[in-house]
């Protein structure tokens, strides 16, 4: 039975709205999400399969991402149509075509694994816990039930996507799982890749107090993955796992949580050594100087950054100009 707690959570990993830890995934093409579901609305299979292979071939690590979950997350959920409905009987239809083609491919059969979650967030709906329907509950587990005998049915093909267990954790959790299976998947997801990030951000959410950790868990989880790696690569770890829990506590994150700035610090400088989006990182990496109260460290961010500031990462142009007064001494109201 999923507990009701969890669903302002799926609500947000499920619908995979990223964190800006994962915006410059490498993409595995120049297709776009519409291009991705014409060619499996055509049944273009050898050509997904193409594309599928060709980025699971790319060599990710924490600094280029993972360009096989773009594919996933285009091809999680039918393309909407004008009324603003799904048809997802025949979406699923399409993918179960692509599982028949391709038998010896886990590509196909991790995307449906990742389209039935999403299936079972279109039954349960985006209200509340008690305003969704005993209907709405039961073909939430039916159809993560679904997802969890496809994901099953792929580790059968092969065991060696991380993709593979960054998505069948988050069904794990959201079937409320023993523990030892969540902390099995994890792991071998890890054995499969150590740098899918997702596989992180994943374990690392449900581990607030809110879900099935104790005060300072996730923060010791992020520690010990950082740990574990060692060296640059350990802090840009850190700071990644870090950036990706930030939502949760906004401008008050380094208050609330027992994390290290002083580390993250050094994750957003080994970042900014090897990422394709410097400007993305400098707006992310001020924003953090500047909630951590790092005036000089902010100072010569907003220099580096000029006038290139983001949306994403400000919300609007008064708040980036507000942070840059008190950063350049001004009181201004932030």
């Amino acid at each position: 039975m999923v507990k009701p707690p969890l669903v302002l959570f799926l609500s947000i990993c499920c619908g995979f709205l990223l964190s800006a830890a994962d915006e410059d995934e490498t993409a595995p093409s120049k297709l776009t999400k519409k291009d991705f579901l014409q060619l499996l609305r055509t049944k273009q299979f050898d050509e997904l399969d193409r594309l599928a292979t060709r980025s699971a071939a790319n060599m990710p690590n924490l600094r280029t991402g993972y360009a096989l979950h773009h594919i996933i997350d285009y091809l999680q959920a039918p393309a909407p149509t004008r009324d603003g409905s799904a048809n997802w009987t025949e979406h699923l239809d399409q993918l179960n075509a692509w599982v028949a083609h391709s038998p010896k491919s886990v590509f196909p059969r991790i995307v449906l694994g990742r389209a039935y979650v999403s299936w079972a967030w279109s039954a349960r709906g985006t209200a509340y816990a008690d305003q969704v329907t005993k209907e709405g509950w039961e073909l939430f587990a039916e159809r993560l039930g679904q997802a969890n005998t496809t994901l099953l049915e792929a580790e059968k093909v092969s065991a060696k996507r991380p993709e593979l267990y960054s998505v069948w954790l988050t069904v794990a959790y959201a079937l409320d799982l023993p523990q030892q299976r969540t902390d099995e998947i994890f792991k071998k997801g890890r054995a499969a890749d150590r740098d899918d990030t997702r596989l992180y951000y994943t374990r690392a959410r449900f581990l607030l107090p809110r879900w099935y950790g104790k005060p300072g868990d996730w923060e010791k989880f992020a520690a010990q993955m950082a740990d574990d790696r060692g060296g640059k690569e350990g802090d840009l770890l850190y700071m990644l796992i870090l950036r990706s829990q930030a939502s949760t506590e906004g401008d008050s994150f380094f208050e609330n949580a027992k994390v290290s700035y002083p580390r993250m610090k050094k994750g957003f400088e080994a970042r900014l050594n090897s990422t394709s989006d410097e400007i993305g990182e400098l707006n992310s990496f001020c924003y953090f100087a500047c909630i951590a109260g790092d005036k000089s460290t902010a100072q010569s961010l907003f220099r580096r950054i000029d006038s290139k500031w983001r949306k994403s990462q400000w919300k609007n142009e008064g708040r980036f100009q507000n942070w840059k007064s008190w950063a350049e001494g001004s009181d201004a109201s932030k």
